[in-house]
């Protein structure tokens, strides 16, 4: 079965260590992961060759979490209100977007699933290279294989907006 991928690989050659680990571990997540709880929509619709769409959800300011609930309750409360031919896949959650401290995509996934609002939805969590050392991102990993986590979107990350960068 072949799987895809997508990188975003802006900055590259200031991150290429970070980058070449979070690759190579991506390799052998998709060999080696758990089985997954749920059916991988995402997977389905492009293998049907069907517009999937992928709404992506930041927390609120202070680190509120209503946006997510609001999102994902309105949707479970309209889900006739997509129009045909569009085939709405699931959520992905970044991982302090802008350089600014938001909700990560962990603890949001874990609010999502304790609340039972993702439903059928996919979870695409966003994984930076930023910040992070190869053990950091294989923690990372091995804690969205064991929750059931299907696919990720592996990106070198934003800079810092007031923090200065580790790297």
């Amino acid at each position: 079965m072949k799987e895809i991928l997508y990188f975003s690989v802006f900055q590259q050659s200031t991150f290429p260590y970070n980058l070449t680990i979070v690759l190579k571990y991506l390799y052998l997540w998709m060999f080696f992961r758990g089985k997954s709880m749920k059916p991988n929509r995402l997977k389905d619709y492009l293998k049907k060759k069907q517009f999937a769409v992928l709404a992506e959800l930041t927390g609120g300011p202070g680190y509120n979490f209503s946006p997510f609930e609001k999102f994902l309750k309105s949707y479970q409360d309209k889900k006739d209100a997509i129009p045909a031919g569009f085939h709405f896949a699931g959520i992905t959650v970044p991982q302090n977007p802008g350089g600014v401290a938001n909700i990560d995509p962990t603890d949001a996934l874990a609010v999502i699933e304790q609340k039972d609002l993702l439903g059928k939805l996919d979870y695409i969590p966003h994984l930076s290279c930023k910040d992070n050392n190869a053990d950091s991102l294989v923690s990372s990993l091995v804690g969205y294989r064991q929750r059931g986590v299907e696919a990720i979107l592996a990106l070198t990350g934003d800079k810092p907006a007031t923090a200065q960068g580790v790297f």
